[in-house]
């Protein structure tokens, strides 16, 4: 994984797909970079022998990360990525890197046909398929509803599939989040499932209900201006979970949680 969002801008320029193995962690942000290269996004920076010159550097390609440690941490990184739990190989199913790729070699020209020829299908359905779902990656979820036009599917298998997939790694992000479980604990526990109050009460109240010393723990905010920063950016994921937040602003600030399971 590049060290720099430049790094990583170059390194997109010169593959079809860049592929990363054996993560552990993705810094917060790398992880905004990533979600750049996802929907396209540009550098910019001083021209090489130049004072004022400046040049730009586009930032979008595919992706591949791997890793068997949950190295995704930031909601906004899930809503662009399809998550894929492989299946274990069997012991006895294992092979040396030479037969695979004499598999490959000999598999690779039909590979190909039916991709190219599955592909060029999509593209002629595309401008005439209309989405039964959203979700951030619209694109995406529009080449799915044209992939279900070309194998005659009537009904939005992919996309609402691609759409659980999204939903349950936002579930993910928040369980690893302890604001995140704390507030869903909280909400679903409130008469009419909905509590408004400010910032200040609101931390008051999960400090209270967590009933563990989360708050002694420096990735918990201890303050209301650190609470407010911190559920920004898990709004939309609490969202996919039922939980939606609304701020008002008066003579002081004031959240409002609510929880549907609608």
């Amino acid at each position: 994984m590049p060290s720099t969002p430049k790094e990583l801008a170059i390194a997109t320029q010169n593959a079809h797909i860049l592929a990363f193995d054996n993560l552990r962690e993705i810094s917060p942000s790398m992880s905004d970079t990533l979600c750049m290269v996802a929907t396209k996004g540009a550098i910019a920076g001083r021209a090489l022998y130049t004072d004022a010159e400046e040049t730009e550097i586009k930032l979008h390609g595919a992706v591949m990360l791997n890793g068997i440690h949950p190295f995704i941490s930031e909601p906004d990184l899930v809503q662009r990525c399809l998550i894929i739990d492989p299946v274990k190989i069997k012991d006895q199913n294992r092979k040396t890197e030479s037969e695979l790729l004499e598999e490959l070699d000999a598999a690779l020209p039909s590979i190909m046909h039916e991709l190219l020829n599955l592909t060029a299908k999509i593209l002629d359905a595309l401008p005439k398929v209309t989405c039964t779902r959203t979700e951030r990656m619209m694109d995406f979820m529009k080449w799915l509803a044209a992939l279900e036009q070309v194998e005659g599917i009537s009904y939005p298998v992919y996309q609402d599939l691609y759409s659980e997939y999204v939903t349950a790694g936002q579930m993910n992000i928040l369980q690893e989040n302890l604001l995140a479980t704390a507030l869903m604990e909280f909400i679903q526990n409130q008469p009419n499932k909905k509590w408004t109050g400010t910032p200040a009460n609101l931390l008051q109240e999960l400090n209270i209900s967590a009933n563990h010393q989360n708050y002694r723990d420096r990735d918990w905010p201890q303050n209301s201006i650190a609470l407010a920063k911190r559920l920004k950016p898990l709004e939309h994921a609490l969202s996919t979970q039922g939980i939606h937040l609304e701020s008002t602003r008066g003579k002081e600030r004031t959240i409002t949680v609510t929880f549907s399971e609608d």
